[in-house]
């Protein structure tokens, strides 16, 4: 049996709130324990209002779910239309911020059930549902360099990945290692900050010996993630500054400025252009579960994002809405354009927190999503 490798990329945007309401476009914003995985220099990135703390740290938790049994739906471009039944995302982030440095982890686990009837070459019904399972988990440290108006952050991630057949059990299971690398300029006084994450390709082993299912003739030995590059630009207008003067918490940096109040009422506009790289002799993941094989990731992909975030009602509510293009890696296949929105209420129980909605629309798929944070 021929040995291949499947290739596997993060289509739709699966991320907090926040993040996903502005269609993604998040690197050059990098802010909060929720973007450690979007930009790593959000490891030591800090909130306006935080920047005259030596301590700080913050905690983000959130939770997605597709639309349930939803005909004719697909998870991502490019796969065969199914219906999808209990998809669900969540993620729990941490980070803890020492002057001008920092550090935290950040983990999400991402599963939904497939209905993807398969036969044999008699026409005989062999396997109908399938559960796909992915785990990440990535540990990272950052850096601000006050002397270049520039945060830097480096995280290495960690990610399991599998698919099993509802009877002919575990039919993949991988696991594998990358890092990611990211940085923000956010000149101090301006209104406007330029960010960029470079992401290694991954070469995901097979962590088991599993004989391919009965109705495959693909052995996959291995699963290629491809290396990635993101470029984004975002600004900030209205009252609000996005880069005022920061201290740290640190006399070196002491600056009567630092401590003006500033405003809360903003517009925030940002854009990301992602690309992912291609792969070699690899295939899609639909392919190994019912063939034929179909080349996947033959060439470069791009999916530009757009977002737009204002908190009109001062420090009371925020809403955001955004636009991306999800491409697709097969060849034979088109993307598709997706259309975001959420809103941030604020509710004071001891703390002040933040209680979020979201949704993701596009042709053939639905996402929501509900969170919980500080409210900064």
């Amino acid at each position: 049996m021929a040995e291949t490798r499947v290739d596997y990329t993060q289509g739709p945007v699966l991320s907090s709130n926040r993040i996903m309401g502005l269609g993604g476009a998040f690197v050059s914003v990098a802010e909060g324990a929720d973007a450690h995985l979007i930009n790593p220099a959000a490891f030591a990135m800090r909130y306006p209002h935080r920047r005259n703390d030596f301590f700080d740290w913050d905690w983000s938790f959130y939770f997605l779910s597709d639309v349930v049994s939803r005909e004719d739906s697909a998870p991502e471009a490019g796969m065969p239309p199914g219906i999808v039944d209990d998809t669900s995302f969540a993620g729990l982030a941490l980070d803890f911020r020492f002057g001008i440095g920092g550090g935290g982890a950040h983990t999400y686990v991402k599963s939904y059930d497939v209905t993807l009837p398969t036969y044999g070459e008699n026409g005989e019904l062999l396997e109908t549902n399938y559960m796909l399972e992915q785990s990440i988990l990535a540990l990272g440290v950052g850096v601000a360099l006050p002397w270049f108006d520039t945060t830097l952050g480096l995280a290495l991630i960690g990610g399991n990945f599998s698919i099993a057949g509802a009877s002919a059990g575990t039919l993949l299971a991988l696991s594998g290692v990358g890092v990611s690398a990211g940085a923000v300029w956010h000149p101090t006084g301006k209104p406007y900050r330029l960010g960029m994450v470079v992401n290694s390709r991954v070469r995901v082993a097979n962590v088991e010996t599993l004989p391919p299912p009965e109705f495959s003739n693909l052995d996959v030995t291995s699963m290629a993630v491809p290396g990635r590059a993101t470029f984004g630009g975002s600004w900030m207008f209205w009252d609000r500054e996005y880069n005022p003067v920061q201290t740290w918490g640190m006399d070196a940096f002491a600056d009567p400025a630092a401590h003006e109040t500033l405003q809360r009422r903003y517009v925030l506009v940002s854009a990301d252009l992602l690309l992912d790289m291609p792969t070699d002799e690899t295939i899609s993941v639909s392919s190994f579960l019912r063939g034929p094989a179909q080349p996947s990731g033959k060439s470069l992909t791009a999916s530009p994002r757009l977002g737009i975030e204002s908190e009109f009602w001062a420090n009371r509510m925020r809403a955001r809405t955004g636009t991306y293009y999800e491409p697709s890696r097969l060849e034979s296949a088109s993307g598709r354009m997706h259309w975001t929105a959420g809103l941030d209420v604020r509710v004071h129980f001891f703390w002040d927190w933040k209680l979020n909605v979201v949704f993701d629309a596009a042709p053939q798929y639905f996402n929501s999503g509900v969170g919980l944070g500080f409210w900064h």
